[in-house]
Formats: structure tokens, C-alpha cells, sequence
């Protein structure tokens, strides 16, 4: 499995809400949520493919002095494939770029 990262982009938003949702078993859509944060940091937003399809979300903010890590969701089924970890690293190599 190749896992690769893509900006999250305004149409790409129901997917990061519908991975959101399934990771937390939450209900209805998350869709603005998920803007509000893109929003904030519209370089900061991240889709986790696997072979090229959405499996997991993660945005970071960059506050300056210190940046926050956030909303990191892995849909259940590709979870413990270790695509939250290369996530989690992709936004911390993100932020060490941006210092």
C-alpha cells in the first residue's frame, strides 16, 4: 500500500467530514467544522491517501510560537496500517519546514 498526502481543498471537504464521522462515530455532517478549521490554516489540511484514496484527515495551525495538531482521523477499517503515524509526520515535517 502506498500512502501519499494532498492539500485538503473547499471541495474536498465532505470527504475529511465523512472520515471524521466514521473515526469518531460521529453523526450528521462535519462539513463546516472541518471548513472552519481549513479556514484557519488553508495550508494546513491534509488528506491521507492510500493508492490514491481518501483514508484519513489531519490539519495543522501554525500559531508562530508554537502550532496546533488536530482532527487526525483514520477511517476504522485502515486504522493500525500505520497511516496515522505517516500522517502524523507529514504535518511535524510541515512544521519544521515552516520555522
Amino acid at each position: 500500500m502506498k500512502i501519499s498526502f494532498g492539500l485538503l481543498t473547499e471541495a474536498e471537504l465532505y470527504v475529511a467530514s465523512d472520515i471524521l464521522a466514521a473515526a469518531y462515530h460521529f453523526t450528521g455532517d462535519h462539513s463546516e467544522m472541518v471548513r472552519d478549521i481549513l479556514a484557519l490554516q488553508p495550508d494546513g489540511c491534509w488528506l491521507a491517501l492510500a493508492d490514491g484514496v481518501p483514508v484519513g484527515y489531519g490539519c495543522a495551525v501554525d500559531y508562530g510560537v508554537f502550532s496546533y495538531i488536530g482532527m487526525l482521523s483514520i477511517y476504522p477499517s485502515m486504522q493500525n496500517h500505520g497511516i496515522g503515524t505517516a500522517l502524523t509526520r507529514h504535518i511535524l515535517q510541515w512544521g519544521e519546514e515552516r520555522a
